[in-house]
This record gives structure tokens, sequence and C-alpha cells, in this order.
């Protein structure tokens, strides 16, 4: 009695095994098939026509072959930030007490002037760039 029950319960988890790996090859199948139509779709939608057979595909960019300006659409895949300008300035002994003395940061001097910028201010979605100005010369200061 005892050795049946224990068959029974290795039959359902063999089973439980094979139904999970046909849904997850599924659930691959229709992600793969989603992605493909809505690359399709997108290429669709921004030359504005549909496509009835593959590109062609293109040479490779080179010295030889640079982009064309009629061919070159470069995408947009993130929203445009807004330049961060007003970049707060603090002298070092303020800056000594909120910042910890193994903090990396980006240090620049420039006609005798010099400033640093803590990488973690610079790390980020919305703070990859600080422009600045150091020393009479406009500076970018980024990570």
């Amino acid at each position: 009695m005892r050795f049946r029950t224990i068959m029974v319960q290795r039959i359902d988890f063999r089973r439980a095994i094979t139904t999970a790996v046909i849904v997850t090859i599924a659930g691959l199948v229709i992600v793969v098939i989603g992605l493909r139509n809505g690359v399709q779709a997108f290429q669709e939608a921004r030359t504005g026509e549909a496509q009835s057979e593959p590109a062609k595909e293109a040479p490779p960019l080179s010295r030889e072959n640079p982009p064309r300006p009629e061919t070159f659409k470069p995408m947009r895949v993130l929203p445009r930030m807004k330049p961060i300008t007003d970049v707060p300035i603090v002298s070092s002994a303020d800056a000594a007490q909120s910042i910890d003395d193994d903090e990396l940061v980006l240090g620049i001097t420039i006609n005798g002037k010099s400033r640093a910028y803590p990488l973690n201010m610079l790390n980020g979605p919305f703070r990859e760039i600080f422009n600045d100005e150091l020393g009479g010369k406009a500076i970018a200061a980024t990570w």
C-alpha cells in the first residue's frame, strides 16, 4: 500500500514537470511571435508602408561607407532630458560633511580653479551630464 502511494506521487510530480515545460515552451513561442510582429509593425509605422519582403541587408558602416543623410534616421529611445546647468556649488568644508572619505569624485582643475563632482550625482537616469563653467571655460562633466 505504501509503495503504491509513492508511485502515484512520483507520477504526479513528473506530470507537473512535463506540464510546466510545455507551458514554458509555449510561452516562449508566443513571445517570439509577438516580438517579430511588433518589430514588423514598428518598421511599417516608421516607414509608413508595409514591407512585403524583408529589407536587403545594408553593408556595414565604415569610413568608406558612412551613413547618408537621407537614410540615417536615428530613433530616440529615451525621453529628451533637460540640461543640468544649475549645478549646486558648495565649499570643500561643507562637502566633507555630506561626502564620505571613500566616495569617488570626478575632479577637474582649469586656470587654477578646481571642482569635484561626486560620481553618485552623475549616475542615474536624470543626472548623467552637468553643464558647468570653471576657470572661464564651459565644461561638461560626465561619467
